[in-house]
């Protein structure tokens, strides 16, 4: 009996003693979790600290007399000059007085000289540009309404007409940033008294409103050689400005206007169209001064259209030619899709759509483009019909491809690049690419068709970076098999892409393919001078910093500048 008594209080205190030892578990588990809370919480209260004190300092500082407003700054210095005395008794009384005498010459200085008074700027205040009109005298001048708190100016109380017009022959630049219909009939009453107007800027603010503002220009514009429109605003008698040189319509609701002024004007250099309207037709346009059915624009300079219709961007490239051009960019939009407003604006720029004419017949338009950007954000669409026909030399050197899916962009690049000096090339992925996809041998043929590539960006790589290594490395031996060498000016390679999930990333294969083209071709005297890495997440994370450790110890020695962003 004994015996059992003893096995029994044995086995209790075992059982005592393991759930004893489970409790302090579970109390140092706990101790510890509140512990690493309350550290996270510490460091919560540091941030929210420091936050505070940059709020205080920001509101507290002294605002140096060159940040002031104009209408404050001339107050300012009136009052100093004119209607102050210092303290007698006070130390500093010596020093106000001398700043008394400088507050006082300088406003004597600007209120006698009008050249001082040609650019003025108004917020909300008459009085201070009924001043700045009095002083700027026979000066030709420039007037900018708006920028903050001018919702409600001009008041419909005030006269700004009757202001104006005494002193609107002079004016040549006038830019009104809150442009509503207010504004718009003060203009429609203005622009007969502005014969020497050269630059007109509206702007509409509130497009959020989806308010539309109707605006009519006349022919009493004859030198009118700049013309911005940005917002929701119904341009009419656009068409009637004939001596433009640059033009700027933004987020207007309707082109056709625009394809008239472009099919009338000769004298345009820079045209910027960034459009929002579902147009599907437009006006027809006698074609005269044509070369095989197109509106020729010899001064053309500069164009850029982003727009999701695919009858507007037609219309472009049906219509008109550009001899002259340099820069031509034209970025087709998917409409309603989210993704493009993520990655379509900066996507490039000059779509040719299946259904414009050939490659071979249009692709002359841009012959001294030395920058061209081709871009479409619609899937599954290529950006250029061309036949293998196509040989014309051009002396394009910065490249930039964009598309749905990275076939297409390389598909595109590869009709392009021959008999190209293209040294910069920029490629974008709009959506994620389809890994079974055969793009290695694409990306080999491309470094195959490019000798004189300096610099090579790959944004929205989304993995597909293991193809691009591979296809460096196949063509860098195939060009030593034939005694050549494949790229020998490639220097520097920027690629985006998620080097934060180092496992996925070594799972795909990348990292031992990235080693060995960069040994092959370090061998051969095509070290590369810099590559820059887009880090996806937080670099500064533990987890970034731990990955651009470990890609710094591999690459390290293989790379002359290693450089990881952002």
């Amino acid at each position: 009996m004994a015996r059992i008594r003893s096995m029994a209080t044995s086995d209790t205190t075992s059982k005592v003693g393991e759930l004893t030892g489970a409790v302090f578990i579970g109390d140092s588990a706990e101790r510890l979790g509140r512990n690493e809370r309350r550290v996270a919480l510490l460091e919560k209260q540091r941030l929210l600290e420091e936050d505070l004190v940059e709020v205080k300092r920001r509101l507290n500082r002294e605002t140096p007399v060159n940040e002031l407003p104009e209408e404050l700054l001339a107050e300012v210095f009136y009052h100093l000059g004119y209607h102050s005395a210092p303290v007698a008794e006070a130390s500093d009384a010596r020093d106000f007085s001398v700043v008394r005498t400088v507050c006082h010459q300088w406003d004597a200085l600007i209120s006698t000289t009008s050249r001082f008074w040609r650019a003025i700027r108004v917020r909300r205040s008459a009085r201070w540009l009924t001043l700045c009109l009095s002083r700027s005298r026979n000066t030709p001048i420039s007037l900018s309404f708006g920028s903050y708190g001018t919702l409600n100016y001009p008041s419909d109380d005030c006269l700004l007409s009757e202001v104006l017009i005494p002193h609107m022959p002079r004016v040549h630049f006038l830019q009104i940033l809150h442009f509503n219909n207010k504004w718009a009939g003060l203009l429609n009453t203005l622009d007969q008294f502005m014969p020497a107007l050269r630059e007109l800027w509206l702007q509409q603010e509130n497009d959020w409103e989806n308010t539309t503002t109707p605006c009519v220009l006349r022919t009493t514009l004859p030198h009118l050689h700049s013309l911005s429109i940005v917002g929701p605003v119904d341009i009419q008698g656009i068409d009637q400005c004939r001596e433009l040189r640059e033009l700027t319509l933004e987020r207007i609701p309707d082109t056709s206007a625009f394809i008239v002024l472009l099919a009338a004007n000769r004298s345009l250099r820079n045209v910027t169209v960034i459009d929002c309207s579902r147009t599907k037709k437009f006006p027809s346009i006698a074609m005269s001064a044509t070369h095989h059915g197109t509106v020729i624009l010899p001064g053309l300079r500069k164009l850029q259209l982003e727009t999701s219709s695919h009858a507007l961007t037609t219309e472009i490239l049906r219509r008109f030619c550009f001899p002259s051009a340099t820069d031509v960019e034209i970025t087709l939009k998917a409409s309603g899709d989210s993704s493009v407003w993520e990655y379509g604006p900066q996507l490039l720029h000059a779509v040719l759509l299946p259904e414009a004419p050939s490659f071979d017949a249009i692709f002359p338009m841009f012959g001294q483009t030395n920058n061209l950007d081709l871009t479409s954000d619609h899937e599954k669409t290529s950006l250029l019909a061309t036949g293998p026909q196509h040989r014309i030399t051009m002396n394009i050197r910065e490249l930039h491809v964009g598309s749905s899916k990275l076939p297409f962009a390389l598909s595109d690049i590869i009709r392009v690049l021959p008999g190209l000096p293209v040294s910069f090339l920029s490629i974008s992925v709009a959506y994620e690419e389809d890994h079974a996809s055969p793009a290695a041998a694409l990306w080999e043929a491309l470094f195959a068709a490019a000798p004189h590539l300096k610099t090579l960006i790959f944004w929205k790589s989304h993995g597909g970076c293991r193809y691009l290594w591979r296809g460096l490395l196949n063509a860098s031996i195939t060009a030593a098999n034939t005694g050549s060498l494949c790229c020998p000016s490639l220097s520097k390679l920027f690629v985006e892409d998620d080097l934060r999930l180092c496992p996925l990333y070594d799972l795909l294969g990348v990292l031992p393919t990235m080693v060995e083209t960069l040994h092959y071709r370090n061998e051969r005297g095509l070290r590369l001078d810099s590559l820059f890495f887009w880090l996806a997440g937080d670099r500064r994370s533990p987890e970034g910093l731990e990955v651009e450790t470990e890609y710094r110890q591999v690459l390290g020695n293989l790379v002359d500048k290693l450089l990881f962003f952002p």
